[in-house]
């Protein structure tokens, strides 16, 4: 089984990256956050929400709001909901996303 995911850019994003574009998700961290006070918590914990997601990808920062990345990344994190947080937080090879 392989750890990476590799699929197609929808070309829909706010910033025109183009329809057709490989990405290879490579990786992702999920960080957990208590649903009373908003303080970071384990995931085991009885009051733990997803609070952020960063998904490593192997392109640039202009994949910001693609569909097509936005399933994928739900899919490889197996995160339903998954969506892009605000657009200042992206980066080259890693997207900043939430539920």
């Amino acid at each position: 089984m392989s750890n990476t995911l590799t699929f197609k850019l929808a070309g829909d994003g706010y910033w025109d990256a183009e329809a057709g574009r490989e990405v290879t998700l490579t990786g992702f961290t999920v960080e957990y956050m208590n649903s009373d006070t908003y303080e970071p918590c384990a995931e085991g914990d009885d009051k733990a929400v997803i609070g952020h997601v960063t998904v490593d990808h192997d392109s640039t920062w202009d994949v910001y709001t693609d569909s097509a990345f936005q399933e994928a990344a739900a899919n490889y994190t197996n995160i339903m909901g998954l969506d892009f947080t605000e657009q200042g937080m992206q980066e080259d090879n890693m997207a900043s996303m939430e539920v």
